[in-house]
């Protein structure tokens, strides 16, 4: 059994083994080709440097990171995080505490640290990485930007892991990050950059998925429930924290709505899609009235002598999943599937569900799963001359697997 295998068992679960394989198989893959130098030969190199002038030489950084990956393809995880914490040391000693230097070894400690289940040492690595830039940069410039997309990323990507009721830790930390890209982006980024409406949804996604969280999961029970939002307002209730995400997820929309008109490459159908998507969320958070009327401005938007009213009405001919990823899909579907026919009403809620010809080895357990995430999906429903009408539709749905059905 290889090393990567064994740690894997060790922690056992589903969530925590799609971690370990994003993390430990990406963070070895310079090391994979056998012909490569090996642990023997960065330690070699490591006694030559020191001998020839110091154990602090500037190079030794660049060759105990090496050594780092090397040892964690090998699996000694421990002497890993040694390593990579020894290359941190030498950054700081001959660039300076806040040195940029040190923040690929930070962010390879973060995915360490983070797959052998210190979640706590992850969060403070990839604290210390902002730290460095935020000092390099300051907190409000728009280099900060690619920063914080690398952290909002790492979070977003192991809550969607392991998004367990109890998995909270990047849910807040999430929240944080998005708060520091609206100061970015409120101070550095105007309304016509181009960058402004990719990162105007951007903030609306975060508040998605913390409101979501809270209406699958509620609030934390233990401690109460707290986001750092400059002011530390700590939500009463869950509907009092929901109520505070749609607002922050509305203003967000609305601002990127304005910046799409501002830019000076838009087209009338990206103007349209923004309305369309800040109906969505109307919709989605209960008010119905405001996304009517949104949906038929909307639809208004692509009034003109250049669109045709066939265009126009094949636009929002269709209904459409409600969802603000963090990452748009390609479209492309590695698994398999399977064809579902449902009636979408007017608010976009799912009813009549059937599944199509479905195969032999579909179970209860799979067609309750599939049911049950379809009842829970939000579509923006079908518009006629900017009205919703409910509508057959056909949809395609992933075909369950065991593990799936079996914590659904």
């Amino acid at each position: 059994m290889s090393n990567l295998k064994q740690l894997i068992c060790t922690f056992g679960s589903h969530a925590t083994k799609r971690a370990l394989v994003f993390s430990v198989i990406l963070l070895a893959h310079d090391s994979i080709a056998s012909d490569q130098p090996g642990v023997s030969d960065f330690l070699e190199q490591i006694d030559r440097i020191e001998a020839s002038s110091s154990a602090f030489n500037p190079q030794l950084a660049e060759v105990y990171m090496s050594l780092g990956k090397s040892l964690i393809d090998e699996g000694n995880f421990p002497d890993a995080q040694d390593a990579l914490r020894r290359g941190v040391q030498i950054e700081r000693i001959n660039y300076g505490l806040d040195s940029l230097s040190q923040t690929p070894h930070l962010l390879l400690l973060a995915d360490l640290d983070y797959a052998l289940g210190n979640s706590k040492a992850a969060q403070k690595a990839l604290e210390n990485v902002y730290s460095v830039s935020s000092k390099h940069y300051g907190t409000k410039d728009s280099r900060m930007l690619p920063v914080l997309d690398q952290l909002l990323a790492w979070q977003t990507d192991r809550y969607q892991d392991t998004p367990a009721k109890g998995n909270f830790d990047h849910v807040v930390a999430a929240e944080v990050i998005a708060l520091r890209i609206a100061k970015v982006v409120d101070s550095s980024i105007l309304r016509k950059d181009p960058q402004a409406p990719y990162y105007f949804r951007k903030l609306a996604a975060v508040q998605y998925l913390i409101a979501n969280h809270i209406k699958r999961h509620g609030l934390p029970t233990d401690i109460g429930f707290e986001f750092t939002t400059g002011n530390s307002v700590k939500a009463a209730s869950p509907s009092a924290a929901t109520h505070t995400y749609y607002r922050r997820g509305k203003a967000a929309l609305l601002s990127r709505v304005d910046s799409i008109i501002q830019q000076s490459n838009t087209d009338i159908f990206s103007q349209a899609s923004a309305i369309a998507e800040l109906a969505d969320w109307y919709l989605i958070f209960g008010q119905k009235q405001q996304a009517a009327s949104a949906y038929q401005v909307a639809f208004d938007t692509l009034k003109s002598d250049e669109i045709s009213d066939q265009v126009r009405n094949d636009f929002f001919a269709l209904p459409k999943k409600i969802d603000f990823p963090f990452v748009e899909s390609n479209g492309t579907v590695n698994q398999d599937t399977l064809e579902v026919s449902l009636w979408i009403t007017e608010t976009g809620r799912a009813r009549d569900i059937k599944i199509i010809n479905p195969p032999d080895t579909l179970t209860n357990e799979d067609t309750k799963t599939v049911r049950s995430g379809l009842l829970k999906t939000r579509f923006r429903p079908r518009l006629i001359e900017g009205s919703p009408e409910a509508i057959a539709h056909t949809v395609s749905f992933p075909l369950p697997r065991r593990d799936e059905a079996e914590n659904s």
